[in-house]
């Protein structure tokens, strides 16, 4: 099946439109309603990152669903497998880390049943199977973020995909981004134009419109188009 949007890249790119045409607005205020226009121009940066973050939790969510609800267990790619158990296991040996108390972590690691069965490919999925496990602690679009939640999902060459498909560096456009909206929380954020907010929400248009064209290929191939919403 060919390649087809996402309902979620879809209620992004709408989004998008919609606070670039505010702004827009916001340009045509008299000199003496600047405060206003600044403060439109900086809402759309903050709007636009809010939105990049929803669309990245629903994106995994509704593939994760989608593979629990179709009893696509064995379509489940071998990372995540990995990622799930860990998440169920690493409190145990952080507690272990800092107590050295052995007789406690003998009796905590059995009672983690239900993680035992995820390496075997005909498994029914665990109650806590849940898309929130992938992108808990990840959901700030920071670059290093979006590699840890493809990685923790089965797609260990993010980069190098994006890249492709961007044509440029996918570091640089997610960083370049969210430098400028750090640079905006602070109490003196710098000053934005019209073209500014319109270069830097078309840079996360692309970005979002790549993603979506990564994570299909990937949800083609673990699920199939069945799990693509």
């Amino acid at each position: 099946m060919p390649y087809a949007k996402s309902v979620y890249r879809r209620d992004f790119e709408t989004r998008v439109r919609d606070l670039l045409n505010e702004a827009k607005n916001a340009q045509r205020l008299p000199p003496e309603r600047g405060a206003i226009r600044d403060m439109v121009f900086q809402c759309a940066i903050f709007q636009t990152s809010a939105a990049l973050e929803v669309y990245m939790k629903l994106l995994i969510e509704g593939w994760v669903f989608a593979l629990k609800t179709q009893n696509k267990s064995a379509d489940l790619p071998e990372l995540p497998r990995g990622f799930l158990i860990t998440s169920r296991l690493r409190k145990h040996f952080d507690q272990f880390a800092y107590t050295g108390d052995e007789a406690q972590i003998l009796r905590s690691i059995p009672r983690e049943y239900q993680a035992w069965p995820i390496f075997d490919p005909n498994f029914l999925f665990p109650p806590y199977f849940d898309g929130k496990l992938f992108h808990e602690k990840t959901a700030y679009p920071s670059f290093k973020n979006l590699k840890r939640l493809f990685l923790r999902v089965g797609i260990d060459n993010f980069q190098a995909q994006m890249n492709r498909l961007l044509r440029g560096d996918v570091e640089t456009l997610v960083e370049n981004f969210q430098s400028i909206r750090t640079a905006l929380a602070h109490s003196s954020p710098p000053a934005l134009t019209l073209l500014d907010v319109k270069n830097n929400l078309t840079d996360m248009d692309r970005l979002v419109r790549c993603i979506d064209r990564v994570f299909f290929r990937h949800v083609a191939r673990h699920g199939g188009v069945v799990c693509w919403t």
